[in-house]
């Protein structure tokens, strides 16, 4: 009976040693939530939103946070991987593009421009932004990372805010109801 026992508690940590880390959703979007829901812009231009611009979402089962404080406050960030389209990340490419020729053209010496990568869910901007520098180039790439950030009194509550607050994006991304 002990032999049964000692098979099943190394069965059971074989299996959850086997578990995958990430959680891999494939989108079909089937209009649960109207294109433009989560949107993410360059400057004040839409790069892609979800709907068919984003292919799928990958959860990680222990996400890895960067937490820090202010002002007596936690705050903890994390951060969403998608696929996107090839249309999504050459419109994303060229907005990043084109604001990083007008600022050579411009004359002026920055390495970081004014305009930002903005992230939005139900026309509410999201807490975390993007900078883009002026000489980095921009490779195509269909991977794209979202920062998610949480707030709270204590490491632990911006911990669950942050993984709150993605959920509720990677609701709409995946477009489940």
């Amino acid at each position: 009976m002990k032999k049964i026992y000692f098979v099943l508690f190394i069965l059971t940590i074989f299996l959850t040693a086997c578990t995958p880390e990430t959680k891999v959703y494939k989108v079909n979007y089937k209009l649960n939530y109207p294109e433009g829901a989560f949107k993410v812009n360059v400057g004040n231009s839409t790069a892609f939103t979800n709907g068919n611009d984003i292919l799928e979402v990958y959860i990680k089962k222990n996400p890895e946070f960067f937490c820090y404080s202010v002002n007596n406050q936690s705050l903890c960030s994390l951060e969403l991987e998608i696929k996107i389209s090839d249309k999504a990340a050459n419109s994303f490419k060229s907005a990043v593009e084109n604001f990083q020729e007008i600022m050579q053209k411009s004359g002026k010496n920055k390495t970081i421009l004014p305009q930002r990568i903005s992230y939005y869910l139900n026309n509410q901007k999201l807490e975390q932004e993007d900078v883009i520098k002026t000489n980095e180039k921009i490779e195509l790439n269909n991977q794209f990372l979202i920062p998610i950030l949480g707030k709270g009194n204590t490491q632990d509550e911006s911990k669950k805010n942050a993984v709150d607050s993605e959920n509720a994006v990677v609701k709409v991304l995946i477009d489940k109801k």
